[in-house]
């Protein structure tokens, strides 16, 4: 039997549907009477009848206010909604929070009782999914979650038999952000099954691919939100490491594995999550898209970044990386795109390091990944390497080095460009002498440091349309694309080709 709760501000139709309806053929008890919305909420709270039934023009609270507050609280609870008000504003309201039976006054007591029948119907249903999903092993109830969001199960295996096909689901990932996260996540998992136990009527959870997975019957977005909140309190309080959870839109359960891959690819934006527990919304971390504004903007602040690195120009260096992080940090660009730029800002770096610079910075380069997925902890990170370098070098380069590079930056096109040159027609000096001390002030001799900037500008080339002869001739290599392609694959490890397709992805 199913507690039913009776609301209507008219004394007399509240009697009326009492004494007329026949509540136990309908597999119901009329528990409670209710003259006014906030009456009714009150005794939601204290008794939890799994049906009211109730008018929609009440003084105070309405019935459209009560059931609003109901869904966003007791999710649980199924509404009839008994009204004289023949309007689809009313009832498409209604619908919103997940009534489904709008019937109209007069109404005659077949008519309650029909509904009261389909609620009853439904309720039934979904007790026996969840009696089935608990009668389930731990581990298999895993496993089919597994083949659900992997899109290997059948529609007629595991969790898809259980749930009706017009019932809609939300997919809730967590992440845990902490290096011990491997041995911890089986602890979050139980943790949300405690916290989640009661508050739905379909409820499923699994570890896949080093994330927590709850699979869970809709409910409202606020519900939801809170109840994570509660649960990764908890979990801080517990553990000392921070939760980052995803929600999913709504989906039938059959489009699972779709939302589920979405949710996937939310967290390639993790930089802008911080390091803190947080609770997402999917539709929220997608809708602020990167657009091509964006795009040339971060390319804008970027390329003058690297001007002035390649400079060493101690006095505007921090200036410019701030303001390239801090266009960063105001779109949505992905993991991917932002290591990717920070590595190639360390290799423009590195070439202009001693050889004890640039094996310190080969290792900075490959601990980037490590970091912590957060644009301000990626920015203190950065600061702090390249920083370093730029004031090693302002301090040690003298007036003639300097002026070496400079010329050599604007005449990288030239294909007859050499230390010889330089030496005999720009500085009229030895070119012996002048080789000894670029070494000893660079780390390297002349014609390695030519070439490591040609490299490095072909990169730069590379993110544009230029075909791969072009940015041969614009880095040096006049007509011969076939020798500039050795060279760049033997730096990069790539060939041109390859690298191209490699940013564009």
């Amino acid at each position: 039997m199913y507690d039913v709760l009776v609301v209507d501000d008219e004394v007399h139709i509240v009697e009326g549907i009492t004494k007329m309806v026949d509540w136990e053929r309908c597999g119901t008890k009329c528990k409670d009477q209710a003259y006014h919305g906030q009456m009714a909420l009150e005794m939601i709270e204290s008794e939890r009848p799994r049906i009211v039934i109730t008018d929609i023009k009440m003084p105070g609270l309405n019935g459209l206010e009560l059931i609003e507050k109901t869904y966003y609280f007791f999710p649980e609870v199924q509404f009839i909604v008994l009204s004289g008000h023949d309007d689809f504003a009313y009832a498409k309201q209604a619908m919103k929070y997940g009534v489904k039976h709008y019937l109209l006054k007069p109404c005659n007591e077949q008519k309650i009782e029909e509904a009261l029948r389909q609620v009853v119907m439904d309720l039934q249903e979904k007790e026996k999914v969840q009696e089935y999903i608990d009668q389930i092993t731990p581990k298999a109830k895993e496993q089919q979650v597994r083949e659900l969001l992997l899109n290997s199960a059948s529609f007629d295996h595991g969790l898809l038999k259980t749930a009706s096909r017009n019932e809609k689901f939300r997919i809730i990932c967590s992440e845990i952000l902490s290096k011990d996260a491997h041995t911890e996540r089986r602890k979050l998992k139980q943790l949300m099954d405690k916290q989640f136990a009661d508050s739905t009527s379909f409820y499923a959870s699994a570890i896949v691919s080093g994330k927590v997975i709850v699979v869970i019957s809709d409910c409202p977005e606020q519900h939801l939100q809170g109840v994570i909140r509660t649960s990764n309190k908890e979990w801080e309080v517990q553990v000392e490491s921070a939760v980052i959870s995803v929600i999913s839109q709504v989906s039938r359960i059959e489009r699972l594995a779709i939302e589920y891959n979405k949710v996937l690819e939310a967290f390639s934006y993790r930089f802008y999550m911080n390091s803190k527990s947080r609770v997402i919304l999917y539709h929220e971390l997608t809708s602020a898209a990167v657009t091509k504004f964006d795009q040339q903007q971060v390319i804008w602040e970027y390329e003058n970044m690297i001007e002035v690195v390649r400079a060493m120009d101690i006095n505007n260096v921090k200036r410019a990386m701030h303001k390239f992080f801090h266009v960063l940090s105001t779109s949505k660009f992905s993991d991917r795109f932002i290591l990717m730029k920070c590595k190639s800002l360390l290799w423009s770096v590195s070439f202009r390091s001693s050889h004890d610079e640039k094996e310190e910075l080969l290792t900075t380069i490959n601990g980037i990944d490590a970091i912590e997925r957060d644009v301000m902890k990626v920015e203190e990170y950065m600061m702090e390497h390249v920083m370093k370098v730029v004031r090693e070098n302002s301090l040690t380069k003298n007036h003639l080095v300097r002026e070496i590079i400079a010329y050599t930056e604007q005449h990288l096109q030239d294909q007859s460009l050499s230390l010889l040159r330089v030496a005999k027609e720009v500085f009229f000096m030895n070119p012996d002498y002048l080789g000894k001390v670029f070494k000893r002030e660079m780390g390297m001799n002349y014609t390695n440091y030519l070439m490591e900037r040609r490299m490095e500008m072909a990169m730069e080339y590379m993110n544009t349309d230029r075909k791969v002869f072009e940015v041969a001739e614009e880095v040096g290599f006049g007509n011969n694309p076939r020798y500039f392609s050795q060279i760049f694959k033997r730096y990069t490890g790539s060939t041109p080709t390859e690298y191209k397709k490699e940013e564009r992805v």
